[in-house]
């Protein structure tokens, strides 16, 4: 299969699995948000603003490679995408956290008053199921944040194979080509 059609595939499969992830963080994220009170509403702010900025950050990936602009912003771009990979891992965890305490504060009304989860009452099927679909969106985002940053550090080995043999052709220790012979001074006499 050649080079070109496995990078489409592989960007097509990523692109799908993205698709997928930010469905799932949106629903969760909204779902866990509208029927939450104000015991945890404040939890899910940084949660929009990180899908606005990773789908900004796929935009931007989209408008490069379709200019044929990628390969001079390969470097950017992921760096961008350690910066969103980390952001999704750090909301799947706090998604993942945020349900357990939810489980915790249902079986100990004394914790949900401490934690801040439930208020002394226990958290609500649906905050937890949208902690949960979130965090699972969290996950595969934060997966092909991951794919996409080896992705874009790859170098195929013919093009790291071309660079070395054009540097090994080039022999940089040969002696210097020697002086013609100097025409002897008298010879011209007429």
């Amino acid at each position: 299969m050649p080079s070109d059609v496995k990078t489409k595939c592989f960007m097509l499969f990523v692109a799908l699995w993205v698709l997928t992830g930010w469905i799932c963080a949106v629903t969760g994220t909204a779902i866990a948000y509208d029927d939450c009170e104000f015991y945890c509403s404040d939890k899910y702010r940084n949660a929009w603003w990180s899908i606005c900025f990773h789908f900004a950050v796929y935009l931007a990936l989209i408008i490069l490679a379709h200019g044929g602009a990628l390969a001079a912003w390969k470097t950017t771009m992921m760096g961008f995408f350690v910066l969103i990979a980390a952001q999704m891992t750090q909301l799947a965890d706090e998604g993942i956290t945020a349900t357990n305490l939810c489980y915790a504060s249902d079986n100990n009304p004394y914790f949900a008053l401490l934690s801040g989860y439930g208020s002394g009452s226990t958290c609500s099927d649906d905050v937890k199921n949208g902690m949960n679909v979130a965090a699972a969106g969290f996950i595969m985002l934060a997966m092909a944040d991951y794919a996409l940053i080896v992705h874009l550090g790859h170098r195929p080995v013919e093009s790291a194979r071309t660079i070395h043999d054009q540097v090994k052709s080039v022999d940089h220790y040969s002696p210097a080509p020697a002086a013609a012979p100097a025409a002897s001074v008298g010879a011209n006499v007429a």
